[in-house]
C-alpha cells in the first residue's frame, strides 16, 4: 500500500500570512491536529500543529498567571509576549525548519516511520513541491488497524 492510497485530497490548508488566532480557529473548525501551510499554486511550505501553538502560547499563559517553573528552559525563554503573540503568522511557526513529506508513492510503513520519528500527526503528501495529500495519524491507524488487526478477527 502507499501514500496516495490512503491520503486525504481534500483538506483545509493555511496561508503563510495566516494570524495565529485565525490558524487556531481553522484547525479546531476542522477538527485537525495539523495543516499544511502553502504558498500560491499549493507549493509545501511547512505544516501547523497543535504543538506549535502550545509551544508558541504556552510561556504566556504561564507569565499571565505568574508562574514560569513548571516549564522546561526552552520554552521559558521562547521569546513570545502576549501582544507579539497575538501579532504573530504562521510563517513564523514554520520558516525555521524543514518540511517533513513524502511523495505520492511512498511506502505506507514509511509513512509510518516517518510519522514516529518526526512525532508528527500528520504528513504532507508532494508531487514537483505541490501539495497533492495528506496522511493523518488518525488515517494511517485506520488503515494498518483495519489490515493488521480486522483481518485477524474474523473465524
Amino acid at each position: 500500500m502507499i501514500a496516495s492510497e490512503i491520503m486525504e485530497r481534500e483538506f483545509p490548508t493555511l496561508d503563510p500570512d495566516t494570524p495565529l488566532a485565525e490558524a487556531f480557529r481553522i484547525m479546531r473548525e476542522a477538527d485537525r491536529q495539523a495543516l499544511p501551510v502553502v504558498e500560491e499554486g499549493k507549493r509545501l511550505v511547512g505544516i501547523v500543529s497543535e504543538d506549535d501553538f502550545l509551544r508558541a502560547a504556552l510561556p504566556v499563559f504561564a507569565d499571565s498567571i505568574g508562574d514560569l517553573g513548571f516549564l522546561p528552559r526552552s520554552y521559558r525563554f521562547h521569546g513570545y509576549a502576549r501582544d507579539r503573540l497575538q501579532a504573530t503568522t504562521v510563517r513564523a511557526l514554520v520558516c525555521s525548519r524543514e518540511p517533513v513529506f513524502v511523495e505520492p508513492e511512498e511506502r505506507v510503513a514509511e509513512v509510518a516511520h516517518i510519522m514516529l520519528e518526526n512525532d508528527v500527526a500528520a504528513v504532507p503528501v508532494v508531487r514537483d513541491g505541490l501539495l497533492v495529500g495528506l496522511v493523518t495519524r488518525t488515517r494511517l491507524v485506520a488503515q494498518i488497524g483495519a489490515a493488521e488487526f480486522e483481518s485477524g478477527t474474523q473465524e
